[in-house]
């Protein structure tokens, strides 16, 4: 009897498990929602995909998943067609759409050939970066391995905030092209490509359309190897004047720069990010009222003057081209 109760028992909570256990994915409002581990995709009308916690992709590799995925658990393997928003774990997989990684996510294996945005404190561990790749590290992100023969820019762009990126270890080919941004951290890794570190070009001042053009060997950029003679002209708008001009490395180190021409300048680019801060301010300077008695003098000094301010700079114009030879 008591093994009997025992059996019954057992027999009732298998069948209540049976009846509570979640599926292993379900489609609902156009998205495959995955709950455990999946081998293969499944028919149904989708446009999405999103994955769990603890639950991943295993599909074969041959098979191409052509719809936007939300990774909360784990992608091994697959090709996929299109971005992927992923918030933990890569660690297989082809991919040829825009992967951006947040929230503590980790890329530790797999084949990329698009966009890689690395942010919000998460890693790269592994993976292949081929050629065609862009990876971006930001939002305190970190490279601490892989392969990359692609571009790769690591830090920000911006003149003011943002966060660091940081690269730790990782092997750059021969075809790769690394920038380090403002803010960005090299402590270590091997470069075997080109190494580039990023000029910021800060401007103060009241509102106007005055500028610095920035170029290497004649060709316009805002990145340049260390060792490089890099060149800018300032552009004050017509009606402002420059009235200080500093070069400082990413350590607020002042780079001596010397001027080769009334509005052009030239510094060697350091081992590190270079900061041009320019300031701009209203000319104080007008032409004096000539003293005359005649009566078409003020129009002609009105004349005059027009034609002295809009004159103040003849701003050379060179074709932008992107690339550094």
């Amino acid at each position: 009897m008591k093994k009997f109760l025992m059996l019954l028992a057992l027999c009732v909570l298998m069948s209540t498990a049976a009846v509570t256990a979640e599926p292993l994915y379900e489609i609902k409002d156009g998205t495959l929602y995955v709950y455990d581990d999946l081998y293969a995709l499944p028919d149904g009308d989708y446009d999405s995909i999103s994955i769990s916690r603890n639950a991943s992709l295993c599909l074969p590799d041959e098979q191409q998943v052509f719809q936007n995925v939300k990774n909360l658990g784990d992608i091994i393997s697959g090709t996929y067609m299109g971005d992927v928003f992923n918030y933990e774990d890569i660690d297989g997989g082809t991919f040829y759409g825009t992967i951006r990684c947040d929230n503590h996510a980790a890329i530790s294996g797999g084949t990329f050939h698009g966009i890689v945005n690395i942010g919000e404190v998460s890693n790269i561990y592994g993976g292949i970066f081929t050629a065609a790749s862009d990876v971006q590290v930001r939002g305190n992100g970190e490279i601490n391995g892989g392969e990359f023969s692609g571009k790769v820019f690591v830090g920000t762009t911006a003149s003011w905030g943002g966060r660091s990126g940081t690269v730790n270890d990782g092997v750059f080919t021969e075809t790769s092209e690394v920038t380090i941004g403002r803010l960005g951290i090299v402590n270590g890794g091997t470069f075997n490509g080109k190494l580039y570190y990023y000029i910021v070009n800060k401007i103060y001042g009241p509102e106007s359309s005055s500028t610095v053009i920035i170029s290497v060997n004649g060709t316009n950029t805002d990145r340049a190897a260390a060792g490089k003679t890099v060149h800018f002209t300032v552009a004050p708008e017509a009606g402002y004047e420059l009235t200080s001009l500093i070069l400082t490395d990413a350590d607020e180190n002042n780079i001596a720069f010397s001027k080769i021409g009334d509005m052009d300048y030239c510094f060697t680019m350091p081992a590190s990010v270079a900061i041009i801060e320019s300031t701009f301010d209203a000319c104080t300077q007008v032409p004096a009222l000539p003293e005359t008695s005649d009566p078409f003098s003020p129009m002609l000094w009105f004349a005059i003057s027009l034609l002295s301010m809009a004159g103040i700079v003849l701003l050379r114009k060179k074709k932008y081209n992107s690339s550094i030879t």
